[in-house]
């Protein structure tokens, strides 16, 4: 390994270390209520060399969202790329959407929170842009595989795909947060493994959008 490769790969450890201490504490404390000092003590870094990997404590945020989005696109193509039925497909979306959830909570959280003026902000910065370009990337996987379902016959040809993708995200997000508070309650109610009542909520949701009165025969 060269003396520049080697450098860059101490820095990325750095900068993983700095971002798994800031994730843990936005999580356990939330953005606003954790400052500099926490993520520096949590990581076992001084204030300066914390600043030395990143701007501000927003630019640590930004570093996380992208990061969280980043595995979400691979594990979305992985998921297409592999399976072929419309369901099978789908069953692996919702799984990748689960892993995002239980594994980068905070970076789902403010994708989902972002508002329309800090998504057409003039100027974004430069994480900002590639935290854009990760979910357009992730939007436009999931339109194609909507249309695909389309062009299988799996899938309503009334529906706009777009708008279907972001109905599916709200619906699959907002069942995940759900059972982060009551998935216990819940499945105790239903008699049934929580993992069981996802796939019952993911099925009900892809119901709305398929063809035919049988949406849950085989592929």
């Amino acid at each position: 390994m060269g003396r520049e490769n080697k450098k860059e790969a101490v820095a990325l450890l750095h900068r993983t270390t700095i971002l798994q201490a800031a994730e843990a504490l936005f999580a356990e404390k939330g953005y606003e209520r954790t400052g500099i000092d926490d993520i520096s003590a949590r990581a076992a870094y001084s204030r300066r060399s914390v600043y030395a990997y990143f701007e501000s404590k927003q630019d640590i945020l930004h570093h996380i969202i992208e990061k969280g989005l980043l595995c979400l696109r691979d594990d979305i193509e992985e998921a297409l790329a592999q399976h072929s039925g419309f369901r099978d497909r789908y069953k692996a979306i919702c799984d990748a959407m689960v892993k995002y959830h239980r594994e980068c909570p905070f970076s789902m959280e403010s994708v989902n929170r972002a508002r329309a003026d800090e998504l057409d902000a003039p100027h974004p910065s430069a994480a900002v842009r590639r935290i854009l370009a990760l979910g357009t990337a992730v939007n436009g996987l999931l339109v194609r595989f909507v249309r695909d379902g389309q062009a299988e016959g799996k899938v309503r040809q009334d529906i706009r795909p777009e708008m279907t993708v972001y109905v599916l995200w709200s619906g699959i997000s907002a069942l995940l947060q759900l059972f982060r508070t009551k998935g216990g309650y819940i499945a105790g109610q239903l008699s049934l493994p929580e993992e069981a009542c996802l796939a019952c909520g993911f099925g009900q949701m892809v119901d709305g959008i398929t063809e035919g009165s049988s949406k849950h025969e085989a592929e």
